[in-house]
């Protein structure tokens, strides 16, 4: 089961923007990028995506409104918040806002891979997850029917 994920980068510095999404992109996974937070909510009611990288301070909308929104929209979408500003407190709030991880830049382009990666396999596994529920549950009403069937 080979899934393609698709990635939304949402950061103002073009050039970082364009990094992580040649990254991204070379892990095999589909990328779309956004300039700024209002940008990324359009992108996201008019397509699906499974990991949203945001940046925490961009002007207009910052990373944490745009997570707020985010998670009204879709509570599975994966949120990694980047961040040149980090605080314990902003990282906290973060996480407790439903955030899947919080990088601080600068950061070394294989620590992010690696936090991307694992964002994923985490969606792989919970998806993995719900389809054997899916079959658990057929297989019992099956059973169910057949047990009513010889009663």
């Amino acid at each position: 089961m080979d899934e393609k994920f698709k990635v939304l980068i949402v950061d103002d510095d073009s050039t970082l923007r364009e990094l992580l999404s040649e990254t991204i992109h070379g892990m095999g996974y589909i990328v779309d990028t956004a300039e700024s937070g209002e940008d990324a909510l359009k992108r996201l009611k008019r397509d699906r995506y499974d990991v949203v990288v945001s940046d925490l301070k961009m002007p207009g909308m910052d990373g944490l409104t745009l997570l707020d929104h985010i998670k009204s929209l879709d509570g599975n979408i994966l949120v990694i918040i980047i961040t040149a500003y980090a605080t314990l407190e902003s990282a906290v709030k973060a996480i407790e806002n439903g955030a899947y991880d919080y990088i601080a830049k600068p950061f070394r382009l294989d620590e992010f891979v690696v936090v991307v990666r694992n964002a994923c396999e985490k969606l792989r596994l919970l998806r993995q997850r719900d389809s054997l529920l899916k079959e658990l549950r057929g297989a019992y009403a099956e059973l169910e029917r057949l047990r009513k069937d010889a009663g």
